[in-house]
C-alpha cells in the first residue's frame, strides 16, 4: 500500500508554449513549429489542453493546428491513463478523433507517452514518444527523444503501415 494515500490532493495549474523550430513547407513557405498547452487538476484527476501547429509567417495564419482535450488519472505510482478528444484543423476539412493514452516513467527514467487515435470515420493511428534526460551538471542537461506515428488506415501526410 502506498504512503501517498494520506497526502491531500492540491489543485495545480500550468500554461506553457514553445516556439520549437523554423522550417520551410513543401511550397517553400517559412513556418514556425509551435507546441504548448495548459492543465488544471489535482493529484487524482487532471484536465489537459495540448496543442501543436505550424504557423505560416508570410500569411500570418495557421497551416496546421492540432488540439487535444484529455482527462488524465493515475493508474499506478508512475503511470497515468488518459482519454479525450483531438481536433485537427489542416488545410481542407477538419478531423475529429477519440484519444486513449498512457503516460509515465519507465525503468531507467525513460519518459513514455503513447496514444491511440480513432477518427470519426473509423481510421486509427498510434503515436509513441520516449525521452531521456541526462543531468550532466546542475545547469547542463542532455535530452534525447524518439517519436513515431503509425497509421492503420491511409491518412493525409502519414505513410500507411
Amino acid at each position: 500500500m502506498s504512503n501517498w494515500s494520506s497526502v491531500s490532493a492540491r489543485d495545480n495549474t500550468a500554461l506553457w508554449a514553445n516556439r520549437e523550430v523554423n522550417r520551410y513547407s513543401d511550397s517553400d513557405e517559412e513556418l514556425a513549429v509551435i507546441e504548448g498547452g495548459a492543465f488544471y487538476g489535482s493529484d487524482g484527476l487532471e484536465f489537459h489542453w495540448l496543442f501543436s501547429g505550424e504557423w505560416e509567417e508570410a500569411h500570418n495564419a495557421w497551416e496546421t493546428l492540432e488540439n487535444q482535450f484529455v482527462g488524465q488519472i493515475p493508474v499506478d505510482d508512475l503511470w497515468d491513463a488518459k482519454a479525450g478528444i483531438r481536433i485537427d484543423t489542416p488545410e481542407g476539412p477538419d478531423r475529429v478523433y477519440g484519444v486513449l493514452g498512457l503516460a509515465g516513467l519507465a525503468p531507467y527514467w525513460f519518459e513514455i507517452d503513447t496514444n491511440l487515435y480513432v477518427s470519426d470515420e473509423g481510421d486509427a493511428s498510434v503515436d509513441f514518444e520516449a525521452e531521456y534526460a541526462l543531468l550532466v551538471t546542475n545547469y547542463w542537461i542532455l535530452s534525447a527523444g524518439f517519436e513515431t506515428l503509425v497509421a492503420f488506415s491511409p491518412y493525409v501526410g502519414v505513410v500507411h503501415g
